[in-house]
């Protein structure tokens, strides 16, 4: 796991320096630069496999035609070396030596036989030519800027405009979606001119000209003929065989526990691979009426399969310590986040590779939101959907039109309407009027909607649950969930590995029926966190089948939570100067906020009160702060 750096056209060997050196919490281990001819490699190394200086990169071929950067874990990079690479001599065992000589060998194509996580750069001197990628969930990021003939590119934001040729210009439309949706929708970014390689693409970067190109993309057809005994089987299998790969490590590993399906699944098809590993769990200490702390039940869960469980029970100092290198860590703002970094800052000491059972709620509609919205698709129709899609942009648009007709019409026309348009309305943390009022603008619901889906959802063409499924795993998983995670990970040079969403797994899950995923059973209830159990819902019906017999007695019959800290409480009751603060100092005119927008945090503040607005203006606000401070050093 390391940060990744290239600038193509500059003579100057400073501004690569500084950008490896932005990068030192991804790479603490080890650094390396690259120059040849105004083209230059860097990279912070974070060493996992094969920790000796074998490892070192950039890294070459011995005729010093291909020199590349690698970050993240090609797991498979063993059956590859002896599938394709059985005459090569090799001088480390690390994958990303493999992954170059595969390259040397293969081309771009030799990113159809990369299973893992990474992107990397690799650059051609004969044919003068940059070539990069990443992943096909975009797991590891890798941003661009590109000016004038030029070319910059990092794992991090704060690492480009570390370099000294990017300029600190905020990007409105990110703010928009930042509180559209809680944080922005790649390949956008917080930054003028900084965009995202998006997931399961390449790039060619050749005369001056930047290429980007899909190289995979997401199963349409569906296996009808496969029955669900065999489908359990397959996905155990599956399943299994992830979790073995993102075993390799020579570094200590160890597995983020919830109290959740998913990552107790993880514990139970793991028993069989390894009997070493420890598990890690934060929660709180004093109980509270909304949030629930898993420590307890983690450590059950942990004991019942027989692994020891280490937990850290926060209290509030603990979790806001270091609040200003949370916000930095984040490297853009977001909504969320902050449990992420506490389970990454308090797991260092004991592991530095982590496995996550992220995944499932998107790949299985585990989130209420996402169940209740296929249910409604599945709905008799009797009004037609194009009038409920209108009654959703009016809605969007305009403060008058309230909730109970909103309800109504989707009782009656669900499952007409376009269901971009209803998944979009379910992502909104506000309404786009709403926003329009923090802004002072006049951007209407249509265009937020168009500019919502900044990947490709016209020619993928499947029945609803895999579609939402689809837009689930493009949306929030990949601009939130994997996105925090990936920065705030790395803010602790600790790396997390995501067995459930390995593209072959994904690839058999989105080729079953969906009812092999979802019972029928729960299309009568509606669904809310912490009140519908397992069983009872229906929901990641091929998980509990699949590992039901395994878990305790009785767990499939407790309610499914959700992973939150009482974070807004804490942050009122022990941040409320610097909140203020922070409010009071914002740019207002840089960051297109309305006055009025600050104004009534402060007063909400004064009495007590921090929402989920007060809060994105404060994470905001710091963040440019923050953010401008460095790029003035």
């Amino acid at each position: 796991m390391c940060g990744i750096a290239a600038i193509y056209n500059d003579k100057s060997h400073s501004s690569i320096d500084k950008l490896v050196r932005a990068m030192n919490h991804r790479g603490p281990d080890d650094h390396g630069i690259w120059s040849q001819d105004g083209i230059h490699l860097g990279m912070a190394r974070l060493a996992i496999q094969d920790l000796s200086s074998a490892g070192h990169q950039p890294m070459q071929t011995p005729d010093g035609r291909y020199t590349i950067v690698f970050n993240g874990e090609v797991y498979n990079f063993r059956q590859i070396r002896k599938q394709f690479l059985a005459d090569e001599p090799f001088s480390s065992d690390t994958d990303t030596e493999v992954v170059l000589k595969l390259f040397r060998k293969l081309g771009i194509a030799a990113l159809e036989h990369l299973r893992g996580m990474f992107s990397f750069l690799v650059w051609d001197t004969q044919e003068q030519t940059l070539w990069g990628a990443r992943d096909r969930m975009g797991i590891k990021p890798l941003w661009y800027y590109q000016k004038e003939g030029q070319l910059v590119l990092a794992s991090e934001i704060k690492a480009l405009l570390a370099s000294g040729l990017v300029p600190f210009d905020v990007n409105k439309e990110a703010i928009r979606q930042f509180f559209l949706y809680g944080s922005a929708q790649q390949p956008l970014s917080f930054i003028e001119n900084v965009y995202s390689i998006p997931p399961a693409s390449y790039l060619k970067y050749a005369n001056g000209h930047l290429e980007i190109t899909p190289y995979w993309s997401f199963p349409c057809d569906k296996n009808h003929h496969i029955t669900i005994e065999e489908a359990i089987e397959e996905f155990k299998s599956l399943y299994r065989e992830s979790i073995e790969l993102r075993m390799i490590s020579d570094r200590t590993v160890g597995l983020f526990l919830s109290s959740g399906l998913d990552s107790v699944s993880m514990l139970a098809a793991s028993k069989s691979i390894a009997q070493n590993i420890r598990t890690f769990t934060i929660g709180f200490e004093t109980p509270h009426p909304k949030f629930y702390s898993e420590t307890k039940e983690a450590a059950r869960l942990s004991t019942h399969f027989g692994y020891p469980n280490d937990a850290v029970v926060l209290d509030e100092e603990m979790a806001l310590e270091g609040f200003d290198h949370f916000v930095t860590g984040l490297d853009q703002p977001s909504i969320d986040g902050l449990n992420t970094w506490l389970v990454s800052k308090y797991s260092k000491s004991y592991l530095t590779v982590a496995l996550s059972g992220l995944g499932g709620d998107e790949l299985m509609l585990g989130y209420p939101r996402n169940i209740n919205l296929f249910n409604l698709t599945n709905r008799n129709i009797q009004l037609p959907g194009k009038m409920l899609e209108r009654y959703v942009f009016k809605r969007a648009n305009h403060a008058r039109y309230n909730s109970k007709i909103w309800n109504r019409l989707l009782n009656y026309a669900g499952g007409a309407a376009d269901l971009r348009v209803l998944y979009w309305s379910n992502s909104l943390l506000n309404q786009p009027w709403q926003v329009n009022n923090i802004m002072g603008t006049s951007v209407k619901a249509e265009d937020d909607c168009k500019s919502f889906y900044n990947f490709d959802t016209d020619n993928y063409q499947s029945e609803p649950f895999s579609r939402i499924a689809y837009y689930e795993m493009r949306t929030y998983m990949l601009n939130q969930l994997l996105r925090d995670m990936d920065a705030v990970s790395m803010a602790n040079s600790i790396e997390v590995r995501f067995p459930l969403i390995d593209h072959k797994l994904v690839e058999f899950l989105f080729t079953l029926p969906y009812n092999y995923k979802y019972h029928s059973q729960g299309q009568g209830v509606n669904h809310r966190t912490g009140k519908t159990t397992y069983s009872g819902s229906g929901i990641k019906w091929l998980m509990q089948k699949a590992y039901g017999t395994e878990l305790p007695t009785g767990y499939l019959n407790t309610a499914k939570q959700g992973f939150q800290l009482p974070v807004y409480e804490w942050l009122i009751k022990n941040q409320r100067h610097d909140i203020e603060a922070t409010l009071l100092q914002m740019e207002i005119g840089s960051l297109s906020i309305e006055k009025q927008a600050i104004n009534q945090s402060i007063a909400n503040l004064h009495k007590g009160i921090f929402k989920k607005n007060d809060y994105l203006l404060y994470i905001l606000g710091k963040w440019h702060n923050l953010m401008k401070k460095q790029v003035q050093v």
